[in-house]
């Protein structure tokens, strides 16, 4: 994977070439207005959309793309997580963008840990994240083995499920819900798909 910058002037135009055996497969162009934007910033953002992609398309379907229309439509699946990400240009938190994730500390902490231990213990599974407010809250400790850039897809694809799920009136919108959502993970399992269970509760 390699960046050109293919333009400095009153509009910043840099793109991201994804390539695999010295084949081009995916090239990702970003366009602003910002002329103060670095190209760490750029580089971040352009990496994430790529990851996005692998998330919900595997690493597979990138480096085959054998029908560029059909890949297309598959896309539109990411395109909330794109809008996520979009959005916390002009928001006060952005953590995404610098490949962190919201945390929150508190003294129930501890003793949520030890709830989320006993569901993933059930659920026979490592992984657990339990978030409020949009944040961590606490993790398992395969869960805070993941990769930077998994922490902060996950918790971006846990929040945006949270807002499209409650977007109803308080009153009207369920108590809980579930979800089940197939996903890879860019870094610990590209090419393979796992399920990723999200329990929502409207507090």
């Amino acid at each position: 994977m390699h960046w050109s910058l293919l333009l400095k002037a009153p509009l910043n135009l840099s793109s991201f070439d994804y390539t695999v055996s010295g084949f081009l497969c995916l090239t990702l162009i970003l366009i602003t207005e910002d002329n103060t934007i670095s190209e760490c910033h750029v580089d971040n953002f352009l990496g994430l959309i790529f990851h996005i992609i692998v998330l919900f398309c595997g690493r597979d379907d990138v480096e085959n793309i054998k029908n560029p229309e059909r890949f297309k439509k598959e896309l539109k699946v990411c395109y909330k997580l794109f809008d996520e990400l979009m959005n916390q240009m002009n928001s006060p938190i952005f953590s995404d963008m610098t490949n962190a994730v919201e945390i929150i500390a508190g003294p129930e902490c501890a003793s949520l840990q030890n709830f989320l231990d006993a569901f993933c213990d059930a659920g026979e599974t490592s992984f657990g994240c339990l978030m409020v407010h949009r944040k961590i809250a606490v993790v398992t400790r395969r869960w805070s083995g993941l990769s930077a850039t998994e922490l902060v897809l996950l918790s971006m694809l846990a929040t945006s499920a949270t807002a499209a799920s409650f977007s109803s009136s308080f009153s009207s919108a369920p108590k809980c819900i579930s979800q089940d959502i197939p996903i890879f993970l860019p870094d610990e399992s590209p090419t393979i798909y796992i399920n990723l269970f999200v329990i929502l509760e409207n507090l």
